[in-house]
């Protein structure tokens, strides 16, 4: 096959047969004549010199890789090939990269002389810097002619797959489990017995103890007792992201959207690890474009990581109303809905809907994105005036946002990349406490 810079010299070379037959010029035309038969000489000895490749004279063994990895995680990648031909070739045996993907050691390709039976393994850390499917491969051998104008190429199988998931603390080894900031002061560690109806035994008072649970009566100036409560009967959660083209505002890999997955997959960890809970996952711009029941064990988790790995954002406007209809009509339990979205309240169509939503024993919650907290700040001074002004209107289409729908009943609060997580944690913890996280 020709390559372009192959294409390229033909096409110089027609052009300047054009401009010797118009000019009748025999010099320029002679010389035309020698290079269109340089550039013959060189395709026909390639193709005759390279043997035909094809991907059944190569065998390729792929070491294990991982199916999941997280981002800004590293990955080891490890990939051999062993020619099976008859004839030896110069050629270039490399493996396609994902731009998601940068490699931090090793090597992805190399190029050599490759002789009947020669055999090289590639071996290559590269870290994952996004979210999502990223697949690795396939593996490529290349052979280019000495002018560069032609190629001969084979496509390898062995390409795999590696899912990015958000990164957390909760997924290492030994890790401490989640603080829960509680409505008095400091962090409580979310523990089988929660604030139910039913008092399981009393305990000596610590510091990170709502005072509101203290037994006044069995407590005296020198020590205060805490009730204990059996937990909660199981609770129902959904995570619910809006993936309009609103929630893409933040810089590449730490957008609204990335941020709230974030967010969302500690809470699912924690979830997991504590109690009867059942969480679920959908995401809404116009209608539904995924959805999982709250549920609960490993492959319910697993695919909570998957979805949440995949979110992204739609060219639809996201319309609140709607969504609520449609969780109305899904949700056949009372469920505690996390919605993170950039959307504004829709004024007389929302009222009712809330309402009917809020009938049916649903609780929402709304995470609202400070777009100014995303992106990192600016100290270009040609750029400061209109970065202030762009701010300043940002801020306060953030205000109207949040003050529509707090007038509509809604507890909103606003979240950027370094307290999404912690917001969205806490108001778990007060649903988990009081039944409620506003």
């Amino acid at each position: 096959m020709i390559t372009q810079r192959g294409w390229g010299a033909v096409a110089a070379a027609l052009g300047a047969l054009v401009v010797a037959v118009v000019t009748l010029n025999y010099l320029i035309l002679i010389v035309t004549i020698a290079v269109f038969a340089f550039l013959t000489a060189d395709v026909v000895g390639f193709h005759y010199s390279v043997p035909r490749l094809d991907a059944s004279q190569f065998s390729v063994e792929r070491g294990v890789a991982p199916k999941r990895a997280a981002v800004g995680g590293d990955i080891t990648m490890q990939v051999t090939v062993t020619y099976h031909g008859t004839r030896g070739f110069w050629g270039e045996f490399y493996e396609v990269i994902p731009a998601r993907c940068t490699i931090l050691h090793g090597q992805a390709s190399e190029t050599r002389w490759w002789t009947p039976g020669a055999s090289v393994t590639l071996e290559y850390t590269a870290r994952v810097l996004d979210r999502g499917e990223h697949h690795l491969g396939p593996p490529v051998m290349l052979a280019v002619g000495p002018m560069g104008l032609s190629y001969a190429q084979a496509i390898l199988p062995g390409e795999t797959s590696i899912l990015g998931i958000p990164a957390s603390a909760l997924r290492r080894p030994g890790a401490p489990a989640h603080a829960l900031q509680t409505r008095v002061h400091g962090g409580a560690v979310l523990k089988h017995r929660g604030y139910g109806t039913e008092v399981h035994s009393l305990r000596p008072y610590v510091g990170t103890d709502d005072v509101r649970h203290v037994a006044w009566r069995r407590s005296t100036p020198e020590e205060l007792f805490i009730r204990e409560y059996e937990q909660e009967a199981r609770q129902e959660y959904l995570l619910v992201f809006d993936v309009s083209p609103s929630m893409a505002a933040g810089p590449a890999g730490a957008t609204a959207l990335d941020v709230a997955a974030s967010a969302g997959w500690v809470l699912g960890g924690l979830v997991e690890r504590s109690g009867d809970d059942r969480v679920g996952l959908a995401s809404y711009a116009d209608r539904l474009t995924a959805f999982l029941p709250p549920g609960r064990g490993r492959r319910h988790f697993t695919a909570l990581e998957e979805r949440l790995a995949m979110l992204a954002p739609a060219p639809e406007p996201f319309d609140l109303v709607r969504l609520l209809d449609d969780l109305s009509v899904r949700l056949r339990t009372h469920t505690h809905v996390f919605l993170f979205s950039a959307g504004t309240a829709e004024g007389d169509r929302l009222g009712p809907t809330y309402r009917r939503f809020l009938s049916r024993g649903h609780r929402l919650y709304l995470f609202t994105p400070d777009v100014v907290r995303l992106y990192p700040a600016r100290s270009a001074a040609a750029d400061l005036g209109a970065t202030r002004w762009a701010q300043r209107l940002e801020l306060e289409r953030l205000r109207e946002r949040l003050s529509s729908l707090r007038a509509g009943g809604i507890p909103a609060v606003r979240f950027d990349a370094r307290n999404a997580t912690r917001k969205l944690l806490g108001a778990y913890g007060r649903v988990r406490g009081w039944g409620r996280a506003g």
